[in-house]
């Protein structure tokens, strides 16, 4: 491994992305490392934040969707490892060496860490609350991982065919898909934190829970796998 590559979506996000760009600078990471912001048509000032910190490469464009964005941080990097995370995540100091070790194994193709929730309004508490009881029921190799905190493999990723820009929700169930059918193993380390904001919009929470039922009955019917560790029963059950 010759490096690390952290690439960041971000549309709008001009609340949160200062923490956690802050996050990034202050992991404790000796290796070499790249921070890579694709700025994905914002019309607030999150390019212009971004821009401010040291070695942070912001690359922007023309709102194009979150898969195409990743896609684009992962062309750029020039790491063999690509974390791929969100502008409101901020990854705790040690994320990356309680990650990185995990792809001395050659058939691990993503490595995925435990989100905590930062929120302080009732709405984003229960939102994050229900997703990590979730997380403290999966084991250490599981079949699907989320983008907010997860590093790949980078030639592992070009091999599948990149993210599937007409995804457009779930395109991180799709990759892990992909990654699995081509013999690859997904690992969820719950010691490789991070603090995620959750939506603190209930309608918006209820929207985006129907969305992701949706795109599971899609991949249910594109791979023929009924579930997954993070789309459940009780996700699907919503749409009905």
């Amino acid at each position: 491994m010759n490096g690390v590559s952290i690439i960041i979506p971000a549309y709008n996000a001009e609340r949160t992305i200062a923490e956690c760009l802050t996050a990034i600078q202050h992991l404790g990471w000796a290796g070499e490392l790249e921070t890579i912001l694709v700025n994905d048509g914002s019309t607030d000032r999150t390019a212009e934040i971004a821009a401010g910190f040291a070695g942070v490469r912001v690359i922007s464009t023309a709102n194009g969707g979150v898969s195409r964005a990743r896609n684009i941080g992962i062309k750029a990097a020039n790491y063999d490892i690509v974390v791929s995370t969100d502008a409101d995540i901020t990854l705790d100091r040690d994320w990356l060496s309680q990650v990185i070790p995990y792809f001395d194994a050659p058939e691990v193709g993503a490595v995925t860490g435990y989100a905590l929730t930062r929120n302080t309004d009732l709405v984003g508490k229960l939102t994050g609350y229900h997703y990590e009881l979730r997380q403290s029921r999966m084991p250490l190799y599981v079949d699907a991982v989320g983008n907010g905190n997860t590093a790949y493999r980078r030639q592992t990723i070009i091999q599948v065919g990149l993210f599937d820009e007409g995804v457009e929700v779930g395109e991180d169930t799709d990759m892990s898909q992909r990654l699995t059918s081509a013999g690859y193993r997904l690992v969820f380390n719950k010691d490789a934190r991070c603090q995620h904001y959750w939506r603190d919009n209930l309608r918006c929470f209820l929207k985006q829970q129907y969305n992701y039922a949706r795109s599971h009955l899609d991949f249910v019917r594109k791979y023929d796998r009924t579930h997954n560790q993070v789309s459940n029963l009780g996700l699907v059950l919503q749409i009905h």
